[in-house]
């Protein structure tokens, strides 16, 4: 919901950032609700997928089945829970009881509840990738190994305050986008603990080359089914482990300042700002309540 300094991401390729920017533009000037996107979810998958590999009829029909069955189960299982858990959010944060701890533990529900689908996606992930040729399965490792040094090439060298100030901007506009209008005591706020925040964009870098060192060898052409099964799995579902101590601990401690800064927001809000808050919310909320109704 709220973008955190040095958050845990997958960075698109280059040609599905080009198609993410056409999309985006295309929501924003028609308005398009979480509804759209939602429900049409299997045309941006599918969108996206074109830009990692070429699949061959009998796998886009592969792909096609597999994706419905998994959109179902999502949308009948996982929906209601994600606005059960907003309204939690909302009515805390409007009443003023939210405290630091109840933020930790929202952070660990959304954990949870992407444990669940991720661990109920690997096994026809594991299946749909097992279907590519080596050919394919060279194409997407280079794209990925193209995408890797795009991003160090492309890496600004920013000073401290310069990164400071992007994190701030960053951090407020989110606020802003949730909460309308911040007002100077907000703003200082933000200011003041962004400065808190560890840069671990270098970690993250050496954690995505030593995934692809692991998928690499999952793709290899000698591995046996069974193990390709195990090794797909982990990287999926455990992946943590090829991140160093020192990653690690810089995104639990960006957690932990990111919760402490939201928890004093919290304390500042105008009534104004409550009900936009409010608002907005009810609205997601309703968004997801009726899309988990539909077939």
């Amino acid at each position: 919901m709220f973008a955190i300094g040095n958050k845990r991401v997958v960075a698109c390729f280059k040609g599905a950032k080009q198609k993410l920017l056409i999309a985006l533009s295309c929501l924003v000037l028609s308005g398009c609700s979480i509804s759209f996107i939602y429900n049409n979810l299997d045309w941006w998958v599918g969108w996206y997928l074109d830009d990692y590999v070429d699949l061959t009829k009998e796998q886009e029909k592969a792909f096609d089945e597999s994706f419905e069955l998994l959109h179902l189960w999502h949308r009948k299982t996982q929906l209601t829970l994600y606005a059960e858990q907003l309204s939690e959010l909302k009515q805390s944060v409007v009443a003023q009881t939210l405290t630091e701890a109840d933020i930790e533990q929202h952070f660990t529900r959304v954990r949870s509840h992407w444990l669940t689908t991720a661990t109920k996606v690997e096994p026809e992930l594991a299946r749909l990738t097992n279907m590519l040729d080596q050919e394919q399965r060279s194409e997407m490792v280079e794209l990925i190994e193209e995408e890797n040094q795009e991003l160090r090439d492309d890496r600004k060298q920013l000073t401290l305050d310069e990164r400071n100030k992007e994190r701030a901007k960053d951090q407020s506009k989110q606020f802003k986008k949730w909460f309308g209008r911040l007002n100077k005591q907000q703003k200082q706020l933000i200011a003041e603990r962004v400065t808190e925040f560890k840069s671990s964009y270098d970690d993250w870098l050496a954690y995505r080359d030593l995934w692809l060192v692991e998928f690499k060898q999952v793709l290899g052409p000698d591995i046996l089914v069974d193990e390709y099964r195990r090794q797909f799995k982990a990287l999926i579902l455990d992946n943590d482990k090829l991140r160093s101590s020192e990653h690690i601990a810089k995104l639990d401690h960006n957690q932990g300042v990111f919760n402490k800064l939201f928890f004093d927001f919290t304390q500042t809000l105008t009534e104004k700002q409550k009900k936009t808050f409010n608002r907005k919310l009810d609205n997601l909320i309703e968004d997801l309540n009726e899309l988990a109704q539909k077939d």
